[in-house]
C-alpha cells in the first residue's frame, strides 16, 4: 500500500519528537529578514546617493562600474530579506519562500531561477569591477582596448556563471510524490515541511555531486582567478610601476578607488564564508539543523549591510561627502542655535535698557504732594 504525503503526516510524522525552535520555524527566518531589510534599504538609498553624486569627475568611469555591482548586490538583499526568503531544507535539496512572492502565489522554483540570476550577474560585478580598475591604466599590456571583446570577455564569464541553471531543467515534476521520497532522507523535519509547496531541485545523487564537487568549486575557483588577475595588473602599473603620463592627482585617486574595491570586496565576503562553511560543516555531517541553516540564510542577508557600510567608509570621496552631509548640518544648527541665542540676549538687554528710564521717569512722576504752606 502507497502511503500518501497528508497520510504520512498524520501517522508517522505525529510519533516524531520533533523540539520547537523559534528560529527553525518561519518565522524565525522571516521576522529577523524583515529587520535586516529596513536597516539596510536605508543604507542602499544614501550609498546609490553618494555614488551618483559624489565620485570624482576624473573617476567617472569606475563609478558606473561601482553602481553595476552595488545594483546587483541590492537585488540580492531585497530577494534575499523580503521578496523570495528562502527557507533551505539542506538534506532535500529544496526548499520553499516564506517572502512576498510566495505570499502573491509564485512558485518557489521560479524565485530560485531569479535569485540565481542575480547571484551569477553579481559574480560577475565584481570581475567587472576589477577589470575596469586594470584596463583604466594606459600602461597595462593586458587591459581591454575594444568594447567588443569586452562584451565578448564578460559575457563568456556569465555563461560559466549561469551553468548552474542547468539544475532547474532537471527538477522533479511531481512534487507529492518528490516529497515523499525524500523523507527517507530525514523522515522528521519541521513541521513547514508539510504545510508549504516545497520545490525539490533535484533527487540524482550524481548531478548533485557533480554540482558540489565539481562545478561549484570550478565557478568559484574561476572567478577568483580573474579577479586575482586584474588584481595583480592594477597592483603592478598603479604602484609598482606608475605611469609617468598621468597626473599625481589622477593617480592618487586611481589607488584609493582600487584600494577601496579592494576592501568593498573582502570585508563583506566574510558573511559569505562563513555562512558556507556552516553550510559544508552541517552537508559533511548529514544533520539537518534547520535552525543553523536559517541562522546561515541570516548571516549572508548581512552581506549587503556590510557592502554599503564598507563603500560609505572606505571610499574617501564618499566618507567625506557622507560627514559633511551629517556633521554639517549639526554644526550648521548648531551656529543658528548660538546666534538665535546671542539675539535674544541682545534683545533681553535692549528691553532692559529702555525700561530703566521709563522706570524712573514713572517714579519721579508719581511723587506725592507736599503742602510746605503749614
Amino acid at each position: 500500500m502507497i502511503m500518501t504525503l497528508e497520510e504520512y503526516y498524520l501517522v508517522n510524522y505525529s510519533q516524531c519528537n520533533v523540539p520547537y525552535s523559534f528560529l527553525a520555524s518561519w518565522q524565525g527566518l522571516a521576522y529577523p529578514s524583515h529587520v535586516i531589510q529596513s536597516v539596510s534599504f536605508a543604507l542602499e538609498v544614501l550609498t546609490i546617493f553618494l555614488i551618483m553624486s559624489k565620485t570624482p569627475v576624473q573617476m567617472k568611469t569606475f563609478r558606473y562600474q561601482l553602481l553595476f555591482g552595488y545594483f546587483w548586490c541590492t537585488l540580492i538583499n531585497l530577494l534575499a530579506c523580503s521578496l523570495a526568503t528562502p527557507y533551505v531544507y539542506l538534506k532535500f535539496r529544496g526548499g520553499f519562500g516564506v517572502g512576498l512572492l510566495s505570499w502573491l502565489g509564485v512558485p518557489f522554483k521560479y524565485q530560485a531561477v531569479t535569485g540565481f540570476f542575480a547571484l551569477s550577474c553579481a559574480t560577475s560585478s565584481y570581475i567587472f569591477l576589477f577589470e575596469g580598475c586594470s584596463s583604466s591604466l594606459q600602461e597595462n599590456k593586458f587591459r581591454i582596448t575594444r568594447k567588443c571583446f569586452r562584451i565578448v570577455y564578460h559575457s563568456l564569464i556569465f555563461l560559466i556563471n549561469s551553468s548552474t541553471f542547468f539544475i532547474f531543467f532537471k527538477s522533479p515534476p511531481d512534487h507529492d510524490s518528490t516529497k515523499l521520497n525524500v523523507l527517507e532522507l530525514d523522515p522528521c523535519p519541521t513541521s513547514e515541511f508539510f504545510n508549504s509547496d516545497v520545490f525539490i531541485m533535484s533527487t540524482d545523487q550524481n548531478l548533485i555531486g557533480f554540482y558540489v564537487w565539481f562545478l561549484g568549486p570550478f565557478i568559484l575557483l574561476n572567478a577568483t582567478g580573474h579577479v586575482l588577475f586584474h588584481a595583480a595588473c592594477t597592483i603592478y602599473y598603479l604602484f609598482i610601476a606608475p605611469s609617468k603620463l598621468v597626473s599625481t592627482q589622477t593617480q592618487r585617486l586611481q589607488r584609493l578607488f582600487f584600494i577601496g574595491a579592494v576592501f568593498q570586496t573582502g570585508i563583506p565576503l566574510i558573511f559569505v564564508a562563513m555562512p558556507a562553511l556552516i553550510v559544508a560543516v552541517i552537508y559533511s555531517i548529514n544533520c539537518a539543523c534547520q535552525d543553523i541553516m536559517n541562522l546561515a540564510v541570516l548571516i549572508v542577508e548581512l552581506h549587503c549591510i556590510a557592502v554599503s557600510l564598507t563603500i560609505l567608509t572606505v571610499y574617501d570621496s564618499y566618507r567625506k561627502a557622507m560627514v559633511q552631509m551629517f556633521f554639517g548640518c549639526y554644526s550648521k544648527s548648531e551656529k543658528e542655535l548660538s546666534s538665535s541665542k546671542i539675539y535674544m540676549q541682545f534683545s533681553d538687554l535692549n528691553t532692559s535698557v529702555q525700561v530703566l528710564p521709563n522706570f524712573r521717569a514713572n517714579r519721579n512722576n508719581s511723587r506725592p504732594f507736599v503742602n510746605l504752606s503749614h
